[in-house]
């Protein structure tokens, strides 16, 4: 079947799931301390260990769909599935309750099953992308579309669920106004939205290789990882994407307490990182056709490092810098995003020609565990620092606390992004290697159907 730009784009508009991830990573530490009432260590626990066990069983939900036999195909039944109880999972998040002692074990259940679910949806979801198209360039153009969903996401997520909240604060309470917010802007698009996906790629599995599905299993996991480009893709997730949460995590809390911005105020910087991803979405995919996705990712973190690298030197002490950080990391991250899952689907006809086998959705698993364990420690390393400094979020900000929020927008995560460079340069899967390697696979497949009886 051809890949028509509409089932791109219903395809790509799936990711806004990633809307509840976003939430977690910009509030849910602020609003279990501030809103709940919870110590900011165990706030921090909640959210990382939370995403931590979804991380943990994300390969074998690829190992799952990988295996999977079904008349719907095998990724398509996840979405279908997973879809709706994901939203709903995610408004309890945010929906405040007391139950006294017990009160931190109720968050904890809810985040953990809530994170499980959207793992069951995005793991065989982003796998899927890889079976839409075999061309190198669509599918840098594909990851855009998903990326431009995402930064919607992080639009809706970061800016429109704070502003409902402050506009529902008055008449409900700022607790019922949270959770109304959330339904609104996140978990009813997020319905619709998985819906559509799951509908548009309706018989797109099918043109797929049919290969030995039944064989994969746990064992698959050891041999991936024994390949250069899978170890070379996964180190620069687990570096990246921690500096990314650090960043993401504290933005937030670096605006109100050392800018001394109201909420409302500092959501909009989640606002410019939205517009700013969005305006680097098409050059993104066109750098990416052009002079290779590696390359234009090493020039994405290079950019970020010297914009963060300025406002250091300039002094974080300002919404203007605030709002320049804010933007070069949306553009950074878009970039980020475009190119490294284009990068994770072109390792699927390698591990094709090489085993025998589709494993897409493990190679995705692999890759979605090392961002959800950078996104759970994150958050622990930033509740952990920020009791230690002896954070009071009645308070303003000690010298402490304030030197800790500008470490984490400036100089740590630069810093852990330009360490990130180093594994990409073992990258050797480029795209007239990925080339070749498809018509390689292509005259492999016609010749075992030329020796079929």
């Amino acid at each position: 079947m051809r890949l028509t730009t509409g089932v791109s784009t219903a395809y790509g508009l799936g990711s806004f799931i990633r809307v509840g991830e976003n939430l977690i990573g910009f509030y849910l530490l602020f609003y279990l301390t501030t809103e709940v009432g919870l110590p900011a260590g165990t706030a921090g626990l909640i959210s990382g260990a939370s995403v931590l066990l979804g991380a943990l069983l994300s390969p074998a939900i690829g190992v799952v769909s990988d295996r999977s036999r079904s008349r719907w195909g095998r990724r398509r039944p996840f979405l279908l599935i997973a879809g709706v109880p994901t939203m709903v999972l995610l408004a309890l998040l945010f929906t405040k309750v007391d139950f006294g002692g017990a009160t931190s074990t109720y968050y904890f259940v809810v985040a953990a099953a809530y994170i499980i679910a959207y793992y069951c949806f995005l793991v065989p979801y982003d796998a899927l992308g890889a079976v839409l198209t075999e061309d190198a360039g669509r599918r840098a153009t594909i990851r855009a579309i998903c990326t431009a969903a995402l930064y919607l996401s992080v639009l809706v997520g970061g800016f429109l669920v704070l502003q409902l909240q402050t506009l529902f604060a008055p008449t409900y309470g700022t607790a019922t106004a949270w959770t109304f917010a959330v339904v609104l802007s996140c978990s009813l698009p997020g319905v619709v939205f998985a819906l559509l996906a799951w509908r548009a790629t309706r018989g797109y599995e099918s043109q797929g290789a049919v290969l030995d599905e039944s064989s994969v299993s746990f064992k698959s996991v050891g041999r991936v990882l024994r390949m250069r480009p899978v170890i070379v893709i996964l180190v620069w997730a687990l570096i990246y994407f921690f500096a990314n949460a650090v960043l993401a995590g504290t933005i937030v809390y670096a605006a109100v307490y050392v800018l001394g911005l109201d909420e409302g105020t500092a959501s909009t910087l989640f606002l410019i990182s939205a517009l700013a991803t969005f305006v680097s979405v098409a050059p993104a995919a066109f750098l990416a056709r052009r002079i290779g996705k590696r390359a234009t990712l090493v020039y994405a973190i290079i950019f970020f490092v010297i914009v963060a690298g300025i406002v250091l030197l300039v002094g974080f002490n300002g919404y203007a810098q605030a709002a320049v950080l804010a933007g070069a990391f949306g553009v950074t991250n878009s970039i980020a995003l475009v190119c490294s899952y284009a990068m994770v689907y072109d390792l699927r006809e390698v591990t094709e020609l090489r085993f025998g086998q589709d494993l897409t959705a493990l190679l995705v698993g692999l890759f979605t565990l090392l961002i959800g364990v950078t996104s759970s420690f994150a958050p622990v390393v930033i509740g952990a620092l920020l009791e230690a400094a002896a954070f009071d979020p009645m308070s303003a900000a000690s010298p402490a606390v304030a030197s800790v929020l500008v470490a984490f927008q400036t100089w740590v995560p630069a810093g852990l992004l330009l360490l990130s460079v180093v594994p990409l340069a073992f990258w050797n899967v480029n795209e007239r290697r990925h080339a070749a390697i498809v018509e390689e696979l292509r005259t492999a497949q016609v010749e075992v159907g030329h020796a079929s009886p």
